[in-house]
């Protein structure tokens, strides 16, 4: 059998164990509850990072969509602009025939008094021709 030293001796061997088998078991704790906060927040980063992600597709669409949009909007865009285009084309042409059409107008207004003039002309002329021929006929 065991003396009472011995006995006491294992008791306190015992109670240092338990003591440091308690301490253990405090820090083990600590340490699962920093654990359990450690992974709470990698569950709450992982849960806003699918919020983000869902964000992110959604603005990636919708910047697809507007690009769809810009881009259909150039294409109409060229299209009015070759249509434009054309139609400043046309103008430069009517124009240049226009100026064509008024020269000739021109030329035809200035026909009429030309020939007045010269109709005038032959007057003058025909009464001075007159005018001389009498008074050379009263002379001779």
């Amino acid at each position: 059998m065991m003396s009472l030293e011995q006995l006491v001796q294992t008791t306190l061997d015992h109670e240092k164990r338990i003591v440091a088998t308690e301490e253990s078991v405090k820090s083990a704790h600590k340490r699962l509850d920093n654990t359990d906060r450690i992974i709470s927040s990698i569950h709450e980063l992982a849960r806003n990072a699918g919020e983000i992600a869902t964000k992110i597709e959604l603005l990636t669409d919708r910047m697809d969509k507007s690009i769809e949009r810009i881009e259909t909007g150039q294409k109409s865009q060229g299209a009015r602009i070759g249509e434009i285009e054309r139609v400043v084309h046309q103008i430069e042409h009517n124009e240049k025939e226009l100026l064509k059409q008024a020269a000739k107008l021109e030329a035809i207004e200035r026909e009429p008094a030309r020939k007045w003039q010269k109709l005038s002309w032959i007057v003058v002329v025909g009464m001075v021709t007159a005018i001389v021929a009498y008074i050379m006929g009263k002379i001779l």
